[in-house]
């Protein structure tokens, strides 16, 4: 146990569990307060001071009834106590949690201010606090929307609302009592560059706001996966938003026609209809009746691994493993001729009697099914005497 006072070091006393009893900084106080009552360890530990707080965002600009975190930087890093408190010049304009998370009260200026508890050391921060907008507009997606919408916040009192395109008044329409606004754009916003403005009168005709409305050339979304034949039953795949239906196209003509749900995930069944790799199989997007997108669908071959075993003549089977998520029976041919039919097992082996290969010559082959029994793929056999 330490005798005397040691700079930087802070002293623990620990039971036998480890758990700290309590924390006396100068080791003098420490033994003078210790009554031998309390078995367990004394321990020093290395005290980092701090020598510096900064708020790393020296201005901050807020809108009315918005928040943000003040982020601090400690030097040095590793200092021991990085404990602070906050204030607000005007808590009216901008206050300030014990977190460091700043609000926008009112328009106006603050300032706040943090202080270590290690040291005093402060550092500040001037918070801007801007009025709320009153006037909003959405987004206009070309090619989707027809209508400029928006709202008006009641302190305003407009009774009215103006679409301006390139500085010509295009449509007139009621600011609802809801605040809400729909203007019809009737085709005239037709790209990015257009200047587009809602400006909203009050019963006088008097002008109370104008806002910009941002203009946005969307891309229609269509994903559709891959089909892969003997093993998929179904087309799939997901759109945007900004679709209404979808549809499954086979060789040029459409088969199926489907309205979305909200999920925006569709499926076609497919497994009567694509039997080929050559299909020609898309799937087209709709918004209501008009064709916003298309997509080829690709057709691809079931991956199927062989393994076979060389046979000989005389012996009894023709034997191999095979592997693929189709694979479910075998079947020998030999000269073209159909011979026995055997399910794959667990392992993907499988054995095929072989008493109808008379010769080297013979044309052995082994050709894979699926559950429904079609053909996916067919193996040679080498065959020796």
């Amino acid at each position: 146990m330490p005798e005397r006072y040691q700079v930087g070091y802070t002293q623990r006393w620990f039971l036998a569990d480890s758990k700290p009893i309590y924390i006396l900084p100068p080791s003098k106080n420490f033994i003078e307060n210790y009554d031998g009552s309390r078995p367990g360890t004394c321990t020093r530990e290395r005290l980092f001071p701090l020598t510096s707080v900064e708020i790393l965002s020296k201005s901050v600009e807020l809108i009315e009834g918005t928040e943000k975190v003040l982020i601090l930087s400690f030097t040095p890093e590793n200092a021991t106590n990085k404990s602070v408190s906050y204030s607000s010049s005007n808590p009216a304009v901008a206050s300030v949690s014990e977190d460091g998370i700043v609000t926008g009260m009112s328009a106006g200026t603050a300032e706040i201010t943090v202080t270590t508890e290690d040291g005093k050391f402060s550092d500040k921060s001037t918070v801007t606090v801007i009025d709320a907008p009153k006037l909003f507009v959405d987004n206009f997606y070309l090619g989707i929307d027809e209508y400029v919408t928006g709202e008006v916040d009641a302190s305003l009192s407009a009774k009215k609302a103006q679409l301006f395109v390139s500085g010509e008044v295009l449509t007139t329409g009621t600011v609802n009592r809801s605040g809400s606004y729909e203007l019809a754009a009737e085709g005239r916003i037709t790209k990015e560059s257009d200047k587009v403005e809602v400006v909203v009168l009050d019963r006088k005709n008097s002008e109370v706001g104008r806002i910009e409305v941002p203009i946005i050339e969307k891309n229609y979304e269509l994903t559709v996966n891959p089909y892969v034949l003997y093993e998929d039953t179904q087309v799939s795949g997901t759109t945007d938003y900004y679709h209404t239906h979808v549809a499954f196209m086979l060789n040029g003509e459409e088969v199926e026609r489907k309205l979305l749900t909200a999920t925006r995930t569709f499926t076609f069944d497919a497994e009567e209809h694509i039997a080929y790799e050559d299909d020609e199989v898309e799937v087209v997007g709709y918004r209501y009746d008009q064709e916003v997108s298309r997509k080829k669908v690709t057709i691809e071959e079931p991956q199927v691994e062989m393994n076979l075993e060389t046979y000989t003549i005389d012996t009894l089977y023709v034997q191999g493993t095979v592997k693929g998520k189709s694979a479910s029976s075998v079947r020998l041919y030999v000269n073209r001729k159909r011979q026995q039919t055997v399910n794959v097992l667990e392992d993907g082996s499988f054995k095929l009697l072989g008493v109808s290969i008379q010769s080297p010559t013979d044309k052995v082959e082994v050709a894979v099914l699926n559950d429904a029994g079609i053909e996916i793929q067919r193996f040679g056999v080498k065959v020796t005497n």
